[in-house]
């Protein structure tokens, strides 16, 4: 099975506990730490984050249609705005 690829660098099949993802648009930049496994259900992943600023819980969810969309995950494996603010 071919792997689930965010818009960026981040491949959900890959997602593991603990792991640092950062979603950022707009020059600004949110860290997350994953607290759940991603599970796939009828080609919708979803998983579980928490801002690592703010400790508030943050719910993902992703389907393979989301690549044509404006609105789907930018999520990165690094800071892709160095110089942002934290949203």
């Amino acid at each position: 099975m071919e792997k689930t690829k965010t818009r960026w660098d981040i491949f959900i099949d890959d997602i593991c506990l603990g792991d640092t993802i950062y979603e950022c648009d707009y020059g600004k930049c949110i860290e997350t730490r994953v607290i759940t496994q991603p599970t796939l259900i009828d080609w919708y992943w979803s998983w579980k984050a928490i801002n690592v600023d703010t400790w508030k819980e943050i719910d993902y969810g992703y389907t393979a249609w989301n690549e044509h969309s404006a609105y789907w995950l930018k999520l990165y494996s690094y800071e892709a705005y160095k110089s942002a603010s934290r949203f």
